[in-house]
């Protein structure tokens, strides 16, 4: 623990004196208490000591001097104000029972905070205080001895809604009160009083040095709930512990319940890129931080930060590595640490130069950029591998190489030969990935296998992989050898548009993954047609551990939902089903929505606009031009069938609906005009080569 000083005095103090020498590990909190007072009795003396706790403090019987009062002082009377006004509007009863008396032996030389209602919105550990049996007011110690004081104790804090647990609200609509969240769960008096002391930033700003440090990651979050950016700079400049872990902070906690994760703020976040350079260079080899964890926000398509300006993973990429870079031109204190840094990057042409910079100067930087999670798109093979051996592949548990990356299988062998990922989890491959490499001039064709089998020992290697993603590559009686050699069985498995066979189909309703698959996608495939008896011999195998299944463009027709109802109906454990683009009618889908009320973890149903919407003969599989041709009327009128069956049959947490153009990928988003002019760049190469080739036929 470390020392402990005034941040929010009483009204009444006594006169400034000199503070105690203070050992660094003496601090439990801020003190609500300036006051000068002495003690008749031992329970008076261990009532103050509650008081001052309320933020977490020392006791008066922990010093026989004050410190000078802080900046923090102006901040009492409004939250008095605030509290004052709590009590009145959710209707805090003035009267008590007879049995709360005041104690004879109640400490003396003015109160220790004004009274029960406002330490309520201050932010004193109620609950622990009723535990013990006390409670102090103005000048008083009441016992809570009887059952009818803490009857009325706990009905005043169910007014309050504050503290109380396993309590039933007092009937008859009321406003919320501040204490809830947005989310309507319950958050603790520490989150209000941080919040409280948030809200007035420039006292906060002053008061800093005497928050205790346990405090620190509830007024950070407070801070980044209400986007005061100074305090979060500052918060991350004076950090007092080993770790500050960016998820951990914004998640759901037992203060405070609220999740911010999906708040990607861009002003919080760039206030945390700058608090953490002015900490390395302030600090000058004394800091405590070892560990910056950025990871765990979530980017989501509507964010509710206020501001409104979000910042996604490409740009915090790009953040990082700018401040990393700057750091580089620093002088630099002789053995003074460094401080790691994990971060999820996410690298395209636009940011690849900052950050090859950034991880090559990594070993000797104040910030040492790690990377659990790597997103790749719009590079060429050579700058892939490139960034790949500086971003610690040895940390790596996620990989995605996506889009407009193109790689072959060649490639794929090269990489995986050159750069280890011991720990990788998951891998997600570009499409063609496993396509064979294009004929060398002069030579005959390439063994196929031979790159497949290498690849499969490459993957043999990585014991803890458990999610695979190889969609849009040629894997015709190919998925043995390229599944089965693997340690672990997989968790995620994605064989979209491969052009499975029937061999593949057996091995993987026969092979181990099968009874341990989470999530499974085998779109464009004609499934219930060409492979029945394999497909749900899988789909039984999977039933048990299925969370998530893809179904997309697989020919699935009306003649075929009874079958698929009955292979659903042991996925017990299914959360998410996706059958865009089949063939179905609005009656055959009206079947399988009764069928799918049944299934008890069902959250999900995205399902295909209905054949009856499109003009007769409409053929499947659909190119984007016909999916968007349809009866847009009709389709409301059977979706709102659909969505009144399951409001029927009381599943109105199933969310049901046709994304045509698939959903939100908030990366692809971001970044949208940087793919989208590397795709034109690419037409233009692909026009010239095949210009060149007429050419030269010519």
């Amino acid at each position: 623990m470390a020392k402990s000083v005034c941040a929010v005095p009483a009204t009444t103090c006594s006169p400034p004196a000199a503070a105690l020498p203070q050992s660094e590990d003496s601090r439990e909190g801020v003190l609500l208490s300036a006051g000068s007072h002495t003690h008749s009795s031992e329970t008076p003396a261990f009532t103050e000591e509650l008081a001052v706790y309320a933020l977490g403090g020392r006791s008066q019987r922990q010093r026989t001097s004050l410190p000078a009062p802080c900046p923090g002082s102006q901040m009492l009377e409004p939250l008095q104000k605030r509290a004052d006004k709590q009590v009145k509007e959710h209707g805090v009863s003035s009267s008590c029972p007879s049995s709360l008396a005041p104690n004879d032996g109640a400490p003396e030389g003015g109160h220790i905070i004004s009274d029960y209602k406002r330490l309520l919105v201050l932010g004193a550990d109620v609950d622990a205080m009723l535990g013990k049996g006390l409670l102090f007011t103005d000048a008083f110690t009441w016992n809570l001895t009887s059952d009818d004081s803490r009857s009325w104790l706990h009905s005043q804090q169910l007014q309050l809604k504050i503290g109380v647990k396993d309590q039933l609200p007092p009937e008859g609509p009321s406003p919320q009160p501040s204490c809830l969240g947005a989310c309507g769960t319950m958050r603790s008096l520490r989150c209000l009083s941080s919040e409280a002391l948030a809200a007035h930033a420039p006292v906060a700003l002053q008061s800093l040095d005497c928050v205790a440090h346990n405090l620190y990651p509830l007024l950070f979050k407070a801070s980044y709930l209400l986007e005061q950016v100074d305090l979060v700079q500052a918060l991350l400049v004076r950090w007092p512990l080993e770790e500050f872990r960016l998820g951990a902070l914004l998640g759901p906690g037992t203060d405070h319940p609220e999740d911010l994760r999906d708040r990607p703020c861009r002003p919080c976040l760039e206030a945390c890129v700058r608090g953490l350079r002015g900490h390395v260079l302030r600090a000058e080899g004394r800091t405590h931080l070892r560990l910056a964890d950025l990871t765990g926000l979530r980017d989501v398509q509507e964010p509710r930060c206020r501001c409104g300006r979000t910042l996604g993973r490409w740009g915090r990429t790009e953040l990082l590595a700018r401040a990393c870079l700057e750091l580089q031109a620093e002088p630099r204190v002789a053995g003074s640490p460094t401080v790691e840094v994990l971060a999820d990057l996410f690298v395209t042409e636009g940011n690849f130069e900052a950050v090859v910079r950034a991880l090559r100067q990594a070993g000797t930087a104040p910030l040492r950029l790690l990377c659990p999670s790597f997103r790749a798109d719009s590079l060429r093979p050579a700058q892939l591998l490139q960034v790949l051996r500086l971003a610690g592949p040895g940390a790596l548990r996620r990989l995605e190489v996506v889009h407009n990356v193109r790689l072959h299988a060649g490639h794929v062998e090269q990489l995986l030969a050159q750069v280890r990922f011991p720990r990788l989890t998951a891998l997600t491959l570009p499409a063609k990935a496993f396509d064979a490499p294009p004929l060398a001039q002069g030579s005959g064709p390439h063994d196929e296998d031979s790159h497949l089998a290498a690849i499969a020992r490459a993957l043999s290697q990585m014991t803890q992989l458990t999610e695979l993603s190889v969609a849009f590559s040629t894997l015709t009686g190919k998925v043995q050898q390229l599944l089965g050699p693997l340690q672990t069985p997989l968790r995620t498995l994605d064989l979209a548009n491969c052009a499975l066979n029937y061999a593949d189909m057996a091995f993987l309703a026969s092979c181990p993954h099968a009874a341990h698959l989470e999530v499974l996608d085998l779109s464009g495939h004609d499934l219930v047609s060409l492979y029945p008896s394999t497909f749900f011999r899988l789909l039984s195998r999977a039933a048990p551990s299925l969370r998530a299944l893809t179904l997309e463009e697989c020919g699935i027709g009306d003649q075929h939902v009874n079958r698929l109802v009955l292979g659903l109906s042991p996925c017990l454990q299914l959360q998410e089903l996706r059958l865009l683009g089949n063939p179905l009618s609005a009656r055959a889908l009206r079947s399988l929505f009764a069928a799918l009320c049944e299934l008890p973890g069902l959250r999900c149903i995205e399902f295909p606009v209905p054949k009856d919407c499109y003009p007769e003969g409409a053929t499947y599989p659909q190119d984007q031009l016909a999916m968007s041709k349809f009866d847009q009327q009709k389709y409301e009128e059977v979706a709102g069938e659909l969505r009144a069956m399951l409001l029927r049959a009381g599943r109105d947490d199933i969310q049901a609906s046709t994304p045509l153009f698939g959903t939100f990928d908030p990366n692809i988003q971001e970044r949208s005009q940087e793919l989208g002019a590397f795709l034109l760049q690419s037409f233009k190469s692909a026009l010239e080569k095949f210009s060149r080739a007429l050419e030269q036929m010519e």
